[in-house]
């Protein structure tokens, strides 16, 4: 015949068992909710890399653009595709990410927050400038040249 477990109750949420040990129980804590929302829970976390990409993408075309070196679509791709580009895009977007993730105030979705103009100004007051990337993409560009020239030699 099985035997019930009988708990006698001291307090609310400690019972002590009947038997020999006399030692209470308690339940396991149950974890508690925080009220306030943080940026980490957001929804959608991506938004703050997504609208990085962006900038990303239109300072890479206006260096392409600017520079005294126009590479033809076949040097182009080899170059983008190689790890020298993302060598070079890499400090810019990291400190960029930062920036932008640190932007999304308290409560509020990013997806939400950087479909508005006023996003789009405040990151551009505190974004990195484009001369850093402009002078690490050069700097990567005439390395990845130079790497090409030797492997054709």
């Amino acid at each position: 015949m099985a035997q019930a477990l009988a708990c006698v109750v001291i307090e609310p949420n400690v019972c002590v068992s009947p038997s020999t040990d006399s030692t209470p129980h308690f339940p396991p804590p149950s974890p508690i909710p925080d009220p306030s929302p943080s940026n980490h829970d957001d929804p959608h976390p991506r938004a703050p890399g997504a609208f990085v990409l962006v900038d990303v993408y239109k300072r890479v075309l206006e260096w392409r653009q600017q520079t005294s070196v126009h590479p033809s679509w076949h040097d182009w791709k080899e170059f983008i595709e190689s790890s020298a580009f993302e060598n070079a895009l890499w400090v810019f977007a990291r400190s960029a990410f930062k920036i932008a993730s640190g932007m999304v105030p308290t409560g509020e979705e990013a997806r939400k927050f950087f479909r508005r103009k006023e996003a789009a100004e405040k990151y551009f007051r505190v974004a990195p400038g484009s001369k850093s990337l402009r002078s690490d993409m050069n700097r990567e560009w005439q390395r990845w040249e130079k790497r090409m020239r030797a492997e054709a030699a």
